[in-house]
């Protein structure tokens, strides 16, 4: 949910999309015996938030080329390191008076970071738990709200906690960003959450394991540090990940496309370099060579803009590869290893029926305020074009 480059395109559900199929590849490849991986609570609501499908669809893909996956899904994991933790520390240290909107009466089921370690270690030893599913959980549920006033006992502070009921999710998302410091890409599909009950179906692993569970007040105690000054408000961590700043005027955009019936990632992919001359075709054209070499040119005078090279070596059939190798919209970098250069993909994701598109590591070539007002607004217009004619072109068939 974080972001990755400095302007970056594309929804957080399709970036995990890309690099859990970056991981099921890489295991497959690597004969990884199995994976174990943990995702999310998985409420029977009809209406799941992007946040919690997108946990679900991770499993999937992982689960996709082959490598057997053990799925163990929780709730808010209670400890140092955890983003959601550390979230309700900042707003209980920040805040005298903390706003309580209805998404608060949610019921919520955290567990201990070192209950979840020894989960881990148990189905490790355990491999007849593989290709299953199992709900994590603590020994106590208990609303958001009744979670924060737990947590404000664990810091030894007094706070007012006031009911808002007209106080919408939208507002709920601006105040987090504001209060705790994380991003806004991070704090608004959290919030989309609450409005599930996250609690655990079945406690059958952890009864198998004879595990009763961390308390949470200790597990809370656990999650804080004791400094010289008697400040125990304060995570036992290093700066957070959200706070890392990207040097380089870096652009990666990641979106997802259906494949209509019959069609290759080849033929997509040379559909991408017309679908230029479509779109702007008074202004530009897009031509495609017999060496795969796609260009998309002005039309008045011919000058390229830029110029996508395939890589045979880089593409196989689930994946055509380009570098981004001329045009002067384009900033020309030599790196000694390949995968830091500008370079473009279309990737088959779940059995064929979806395409990736994903841009990487682009650094523009026209100053950096100027291409956010024209080149990557354009980019955005173009791959939703071209995303409707995709879908349009599926329904046909």
């Amino acid at each position: 949910m974080l972001p990755s480059a400095k302007l970056t395109q594309g929804s957080f559900q399709d970036m995990d999309l890309l690099m859990a199929d970056n991981f099921a590849r890489a295991a497959k490849k690597n004969h990884v015996k199995r994976i174990l991986y943990l995702g999310g609570f998985v409420p029977e609501d009809a209406f799941l938030s992007r946040h919690i499908r997108s946990r679900l669809e991770v499993q999937q893909v992982l689960a996709s080329h082959g490598v057997p996956v053990t799925a163990l899904r929780a709730g808010i994991i209670i400890g140092p390191g955890g983003s959601s933790a550390r979230m309700i520390f900042d707003i209980i240290k920040n805040l005298p008076i903390i706003p309580c909107p209805p998404i608060t009466n949610s019921l919520t089921q955290p567990i201990a970071l070192s209950d979840v370690i020894e989960i881990f270690n148990y189905v490790i030893e355990n491999p007849h738990y593989e290709t299953q599913s199992f709900d994590i959980g603590g020994p106590e549920i208990l609303t958001y709200k009744n979670l924060i006033r737990a947590a404000t006992n664990a810091m030894g502070l007094k706070r007012t906690l006031v009911p808002l009921p007209f106080f919408g999710p939208a507002l709920c998302k601006r105040l987090l960003a504001v209060c705790t410091t994380a991003p806004y890409e991070l704090t608004s599909p959290l919030v989309e959450s609450l409005k599930h009950n996250m609690v655990q179906k079945s406690r059958y692993l952890q009864d198998q394991m004879g595990q009763k569970g961390v308390p949470l007040s200790q597990a809370l105690y656990c999650a804080l540090t004791e400094t010289p000054e008697g400040d125990r408000h304060r995570c036992c961590l290093p700066e957070p990940s959200w706070k890392k700043k990207f040097a380089k005027q870096k652009v990666r955009s990641v979106q997802r496309l259906p494949l209509p019936p019959g069609k290759s990632l080849q033929w997509m992919a040379n559909e991408y370099g017309k679908f230029h001359h479509t779109i702007f075709k008074f202004l530009v054209r897009g031509d495609v060579s017999e060496s795969n070499v796609t260009s998309v040119k002005l039309r008045l005078f011919g000058i390229s803009l830029l110029e996508l090279t395939f890589s045979p070596t880089h593409s196989y059939a689930e994946r055509a590869f380009f570098f981004i190798t001329g045009g002067i919209l384009a900033q020309q970098q030599v790196h000694r290893k390949t995968e830091h250069r500008p370079r473009l993909e279309f990737r088959r994701v779940f059995s064929g029926d979806f395409v990736i598109v994903a841009l990487h590591d682009f650094v523009p070539a026209l100053p950096w305020f100027l291409y956010i007002c024209t080149q990557a607004l354009a980019h955005v217009l173009f791959m939703k074009l071209f995303s409707r004619k995709m879908k349009s072109l599926s329904k046909s068939y």
